[in-house]
C-alpha cells in the first residue's frame, strides 16, 4: 500500500516558512517566544519522520527493518515530545510572570515513552515489520494514548485557568488542542493511507502565530510582566519597610520610655524649682523627639495604605478644650498672643474621627507657632449645615508669620518638603506635617486651601464633613480656664488612682523598662512584681493570681505572644481570667488590631505616660 504523503510534504513546506518567517520578525526572546520556536522545529522534525516512515512502510520489502523500525519509532516519539512540549507551553502561560513551567510527572512520561520506543527496535511490542509488512504491537495504544495524555492535561489547564488567561490565549489554545485530537484520531483510525496530521498542526501554529506571536502582543506581555514584577517588587520592599519602621519603631521607642518615664519621676518627686525646670525641659525635648518619630510613622502608614479612618461618636467641646489648653502655654513661651473664635453654635456631639481631627488641628497650629517669630496665631471654628444629620466643620489656623512664597505653594504639601530652608534651617521639623494633614483631610472626605502673603503670614482652612449626633451646642468657652489649665503643668497631678488591693505583674526583658513601671506604679499602692523573661512569667502565674499582666511582646526567646499562647491553655495558670496588656514599642499602624486579635485583652504602647497606665489599670480594676 502506498501511502499519500502530498499533505505532509506541504505541510512541511508550509511549517518551515512559518519557521523561517519567525526568526526573521519575531524575534522578542521571551520565554513563550522560545517555546514557541521549539514547537515550530518539533512540529519540522514530526513531519518530516512522518513522511520518512510512511514512505518505509510504503517500500517496507526493499528497506531493512530496522531502518523501518527505527523511522516509526522516531515518529512516533516525536508526535509525543511534540505534544509533551505544547503542555509545557500551556503550562507557561498560567505560571507567574511566564516563567518556564513542567511538571516532575509530565517529564517522567515522556521519558518513560522514549525509553519504550528505544527498546521497542529489537522487540516490537508496540510495532513490527514482518513478510506482510507492518504490523501493530501488543502495546501499539500506549503510543496515542501517551500523545492525547498530553493534549488533554494541555485542554485541562485551559479549563482550570481559563480565568487567568486572555481571550486570543485560551481560544488559540483551544484551536491547537481541538485540531490534534481530532486529526491524529482520523490518521490513527479512519483513513491511515492518508497523512493529514501536520497540516492540523500546521493550521494550528498560524492561529497562535498570528495571534500571541505578533510583536504587538509580545511586547504587551513583557511590559505586563515588568509591571506584575513592579508589583511583586513594591510590595517586598513595603513588607521590608514596615518590618523596618517597626524593629526602629521598637528600638528607638524603649530609650525614649526609660528617658520620659524617670523624668516623670523626677517632676513626681522634686520639689527644688530648678530640677523641674531641666526636668520639664527634657519632658518637652523628649515630646518634640517622639512626634518627629510619630511623623514619619503616620507617614509610612498613609504611604502603604494602612491607615484607616475610625469614626466614633465624640464631644466637640472636650477635644477644643485640650487643643487651646495645649497650645496657650506654647504661644506664651514663645511671646506670641494665642486667639480663639470658635462658634458657640457648633453640635456638641458629632460622629467622625476624633483622634485624626484632633492630629489636623495639632498639626496646623504647631506649624503656624514654628514659623512664626513675633505677633499672634489665631484658631477659629464654624461650621455650615450639609443636611438635618450632617455638618461641614470649618478650621482655619492664622499667622502672622513669615508667609510663603507664591513659588513654593506648589511644593507645600510634598513630602520631607522644606521651604526657604535657607532662611528656616534652624526650625524644627521632618517637613512631613502638611502632608500628613492633608492626605488626612482628604480621607476624611473634606479639602485643605491656604492664602499667604510672604513676610506677612498664611491662613490655612480646612473643611471636613462630620455627621451630627447631637445638636447641643458646645456653648461658650473660657479663656480664664485655658490659662489655669495650661499652667498647671507644673503642678504634680492630685487626682491620683489608687489600688491597694490589686496586684500587678510586669514582664519586660530590659531591666530599665521595669524600673519605669514600677516606679510609675508606686503612687497607685499596687503590688507589683516583675518578670524579665516569658518563662519567669509563666512560672509566677502558676503560683499567684494577677489582677493584670504587663506583658512586653518582643522579647528575646519567648515573644509575649508566644507567652500569652501557653499561658492561655496552661491548666495550673491562676491568672487564666485576668487582663493581658500587651506592653509594647511597636507602634505600627494596625498594632492594636494585631495584639487583640492575638488574644490579648488590652494594648499600650511605649512610651508609657503614667496618666495612660493609670488609665489603663483604672479601667481593669475598677
Amino acid at each position: 500500500m502506498l501511502y499519500n504523503i502530498d499533505f505532509e510534504i506541504v505541510s512541511f513546506v508550509f511549517v518551515l516558512m512559518i519557521y523561517i518567517f519567525h526568526i526573521f520578525q519575531y524575534n522578542a526572546e521571551n520565554v513563550l517566544n522560545r517555546q514557541f520556536r521549539q514547537l515550530e522545529l518539533l512540529t519540522l522534525v514530526f513531519i518530516a519522520t512522518d513522511i520518512a516512515s510512511a514512505v518505509g512502510i510504503s517500500y517496507y520489502e526493499r528497506v531493512p527493518r530496522l531502518i523501518n523500525m527505527m523511522l516509526n519509532g522516531s515518529n512516533f516519539a516525536s508526535l509525543v515530545v511534540l505534544a509533551y512540549f505544547f503542555a509545557k507551553y500551556i503550562k507557561t502561560f498560567t505560571t507567574k510572570n511566564n516563567e518556564p513551567a513542567s511538571t516532575p510527572v509530565n517529564t517522567v512520561i515522556c521519558l518513560v515513552y522514549l525509553v519504550m520506543a528505544f527498546i521497542n527496535l529489537p522487540y516490537g511490542f508496540l510495532f513490527d515489520f514482518v513478510e506482510t509488512g507492518y504490523v501493530h504491537g501488543p502495546l501499539y495504544l500506549v503510543s496515542t494514548a501517551t500523545a492525547y495524555y498530553y493534549v488533554l492535561y494541555s485542554a485541562f489547564m485551559v479549563v482550570l485557568h481559563g480565568r487567568e488567561m486572555e481571550t486570543r490565549q485560551k481560544v488559540s489554545t483551544i484551536f491547537y488542542v481541538v485540531l490534534m485530537l481530532v486529526f491524529v484520531l482520523i490518521q490513527m483510525f479512519i483513513i491511515p493511507n492518508v497523512l493529514l496530521s501536520g497540516v492540523a498542526i500546521g493550521i494550528a501554529l498560524v492561529i497562535i502565530l498570528f495571534s500571541l506571536e505578533t510583536p504587538d502582543y509580545v511586547k504587551l506581555q513583557l511590559t505586563m510582566n515588568a509591571l506584575e514584577q513592579a508589583r511583586v517588587d513594591a510590595e517586598d520592599a513595603n513588607r521590608a519597610k514596615s518590618e523596618f519602621l517597626a524593629n526602629m519603631s521598637h528600638e528607638i521607642r524603649t530609650p525614649i520610655n526609660a528617658i520620659m518615664g524617670m523624668n516623670e519621676m523626677v517632676l513626681r518627686e522634686s520639689e527644688d524649682p530648678n530640677v523641674r525646670f531641666y526636668s520639664i525641659n527634657i519632658r518637652r525635648a523628649s515630646e518634640t523627639l517622639l512626634a518627629i518619630i510619630n511623623g514619619i510613622l503616620d507617614f509610612s502608614r498613609i504611604e502603604s495604605g494602612k491607615m484607616e479612618i475610625v469614626n466614633s461618636v465624640y464631644k466637640l467641646k472636650p477635644l477644643i478644650d485640650e487643643i487651646v489648653t495645649m497650645f496657650y502655654m506654647k504661644a506664651e513661651e514663645k511671646g506670641l498672643d494665642f486667639l480663639v473664635d470658635v462658634d458657640t453654635s457648633l453640635p456638641e456631639l458629632v460622629i467622625g474621627d476624633d483622634v485624626r481631627v484632633k492630629q489636623i488641628i495639632i498639626n496646623l497650629l504647631n506649624n503656624a507657632i514654628k514659623y512664626t517669630p513675633n505677633g499672634s496665631v489665631t484658631l477659629k471654628m464654624s461650621y455650615d449645615v450639609l443636611a438635618h444629620d450632617r455638618v461641614l466643620v470649618k478650621i482655619s489656623v492664622r499667622d502672622t508669620g513669615i508667609g510663603i512664597k507664591p513659588e513654593d505653594k506648589k511644593k507645600l504639601f510634598g513630602n520631607f518638603e522644606r521651604l526657604d530652608y535657607d532662611r528656616n534651617k534652624g526650625v524644627e521639623g521632618t517637613g512631613l506635617g502638611l502632608a500628613i494633614t492633608e492626605r488626612l483631610v482628604k480621607m476624611m472626605g473634606g479639602k485643605i486651601t491656604v492664602e499667604s502673603e510672604y513676610e506677612k503670614g498664611s491662613e490655612f482652612s480646612v473643611e471636613i464633613p462630620q455627621n451630627v449626633e447631637d445638636w447641643a451646642e458646645i456653648g461658650p468657652l473660657s479663656r480664664e480656664n485655658y490659662m489655669e489649665e495650661a499652667k498647671s503643668e507644673n503642678r504634680v497631678e492630685e487626682d491620683v488612682f489608687t489600688a491597694p488591693n490589686a496586684s500587678v505583674l510586669v514582664v519586660d526583658d530590659n531591666k530599665m523598662n521595669i524600673v519605669v513601671a514600677v516606679n510609675l506604679l508606686k503612687r497607685t499602692g499596687i503590688n507589683v512584681d516583675t518578670a524579665t523573661s516569658g518563662p519567669e512569667c509563666l512560672e509566677k502565674i502558676k503560683n499567684k493570681h494577677y489582677d493584670v499582666i504587663l506583658l512586653d511582646d518582643m522579647m528575646m526567646g519567648m515573644s509575649g505572644k508566644e507567652t500569652l499562647d501557653i499561658a492561655r491553655n496552661m491548666s495550673e495558670n491562676r491568672c487564666r481570667n485576668s487582663a493581658y496588656i500587651a506592653l509594647t514599642a511597636n507602634a505600627i499602624a494596625g498594632s492594636r488590631e494585631q495584639y487583640i486579635e492575638a488574644g490579648f485583652t488590652d494594648y499600650l504602647s511605649k512610651p508609657v505616660i503614667g496618666k495612660d497606665l493609670e488609665a489603663m489599670l483604672k479601667k481593669y480594676l475598677g
